[in-house]
């Protein structure tokens, strides 16, 4: 980085290389706050809204996992994430074995607490797909 403000600006005086680590280090919070700000909300907030308005939304849930992870793996962080929303209102549809999916019929709050877990991914409405000719 130095040598190409060197080629630009000509040479560098003691005090230009301090404003260049400062700028590198705020282009590389920028760029941080970016990546958490987009995983800020699992939870679409229209999801959030209509659960507070009108009761229990069918949703799925996609479980942060690392790719390959074993049925193992992902069974404990399905058995932690229900353990996180054991005190909200809502029903366990559907578990599918080995794959990091829980379909769940989830309260309000039981979705302020998947938005705010580090174990969700993402969360889907469930919806029902007609068939396609």
């Amino acid at each position: 980085m130095i040598s190409l403000a060197r080629a630009l600006f000509g040479p560098i005086k003691p005090w230009d290389t301090g404003v260049l680590t400062v700028c590198a280090a705020l282009a590389v919070l920028a760029a941080c706050s970016r990546v958490t700000a987009s995983e800020e909300h699992r939870v679409p907030p229209d999801l959030l809204q209509r659960a507070r308005r009108g009761g229990e939304i069918r949703i799925i849930v996609q479980l942060r996992v690392d790719a390959g992870a074993s049925e193992q793996t992902i069974e404990t962080t399905k058995a932690t994430l229900l353990a996180e929303i054991a005190k909200t209102d809502h029903k366990v549809l559907r578990e599918l074995r080995g794959l990091p999916l829980i379909a769940l019929e989830a309260s309000y709050a039981a979705l302020v607490v998947l938005d705010s877990s580090p174990r969700v991914l993402r969360v889907e409405e469930d919806t029902l797909a007609r068939p396609q000719n």
